[in-house]
C-alpha cells in the first residue's frame, strides 16, 4: 500500500473514532438543529403541562371573576385571566419556534375541577377556588423551578425563569384572599 493511501485510511479511522462526520457519514447524517432548537423530553413535557395549566387558569379565573362572592376572590380571578392569557400567548410563540405541539384542551382532571367549581356557590365557591389555586400554584412553581434549573433548552429555561415571579405573586394573592374568608362553621 502506498504511504498516502495508508495516511488516508488512518485519518478516516481517527475521524470515525472521534465521532466527526466522514464524507460517507456526512451524506447520510440527519441535519442537526441549532442548540437553541434542541429540546429534551423534560422541556417538552413542561411546555405541554404549562400550556394546559394556563388554559385552566384562564377558565377558572373567569369563573372566579364572575362567581366570586368576595372582592378579593374576583380580583384573583381577573388577575389569573390576564396573566395566564399573556403567558399562554408567549408560550405559543416559543412552541412555534421550537416545533412543539401544545394541547388545545384541558385534561380530564382539569375539566372535572372546572365542573366542581361551576357547581359551587357563595363562600363555598371562593374557598374551593382559592384552595385549589394555592395547591396548584405550589405544584406549578415546583415544576417551573425544576425546568429552569435542569432543563436543556436555554429558551425554555429563560421562559420558565421569566414566569416564576408571576406564579409566586398568584400564590401569594390566593393565600391572602383565603385568609380573608370567614371561618368554616
Amino acid at each position: 500500500m502506498k504511504p498516502l493511501v495508508r495516511l488516508g485510511i488512518g485519518v478516516s479511522c481517527a475521524v470515525a473514532v472521534a465521532g466527526l462526520p466522514t464524507p460517507a457519514r456526512a451524506a447520510s447524517a440527519p441535519t442537526s438543529r441549532p442548540p437553541t432548537m434542541v429540546i429534551s423530553q423534560q422541556d417538552r413535557t413542561w411546555m405541554v403541562d404549562f400550556a394546559r395549566g394556563n388554559r385552566f387558569e384562564i377558565y377558572s379565573g373567569g369563573l372566579a371573576a364572575r362567581k366570586g362572592v368576595r372582592p378579593d376572590t374576583r380580583a384573583v380571578g381577573r388577575r389569573l385571566v390576564s396573566d395566564h392569557t399573556t403567558a399562554l400567548a408567549a408560550l405559543k410563540q416559543l412552541a412555534l419556534q421550537l416545533r412543539v405541539s401544545l394541547p388545545t384542551t384541558l385534561s380530564a382532571d382539569q375539566q372535572r375541577e372546572l365542573r366542581k367549581l361551576g357547581s359551587l356557590h357563595g363562600i363555598a365557591f371562593d374557598r374551593e377556588f382559592l384552595t385549589f389555586e394555592i395547591a396548584d400554584h405550589r405544584k406549578v412553581i415546583g415544576a417551573t423551578v425544576q425546568v429552569s434549573r435542569t432543563g436543556t433548552n436555554p429558551q425554555v429555561k429563560a421562559f420558565a425563569r421569566h414566569n416564576l415571579p408571576t406564579l409566586r405573586t398568584h400564590l401569594r394573592l390566593a393565600q391572602d384572599a383565603l385568609t380573608e374568608l370567614p371561618p368554616v362553621h
